[in-house]
C-alpha cells in the first residue's frame, strides 16, 4: 500500500499505515479474520467450495499481503522522532 507521492501530508499517512498495522498484528483481529476462513475451507475439503468461499478467501489474503506490505518504521524514522508514540504502545 504505497503512499501517493502527489499526496499531502506524507508522514501523516504513514503513521496512520502505522496504527493500523500495529492495531491488527498486536490485537486480537488477526484471529478473529482466520475464524472467517473456517468455512470456506470445510468447503473446500468437502468439494462444495462456492464463489463466495472463493472471493472470501481472495479478500483476506489481499488484506495480510496489503498489511505486511506496509513497510517497517525506520531506524532513520526513528531518530526523528516519527511515530514515538505507536512505538511506547507497541514496547
Amino acid at each position: 500500500m504505497p503512499v501517493d507521492p502527489t499526496s499531502k501530508d506524507i508522514p501523516q499517512q504513514i503513521e496512520y499505515l502505522w496504527g493500523l498495522k500495529s492495531l491488527i498484528t498486536h490485537g486480537h483481529a488477526i484471529p478473529v479474520i482466520v475464524t472467517l476462513l473456517e468455512s470456506p475451507l470445510e468447503h473446500l475439503e468437502g468439494d462444495l467450495f462456492t464463489d463466495d468461499d472463493w472471493k472470501l478467501v481472495q479478500l483476506v489474503v489481499t488484506l495480510f499481503r496489503n498489511i505486511l506490505a506496509i513497510q517497517d518504521i525506520t531506524a532513520q524514522q526513528r531518530a526523528a522522532g516519527l511515530a514515538s508514540e505507536l512505538l511506547r504502545l507497541r514496547d
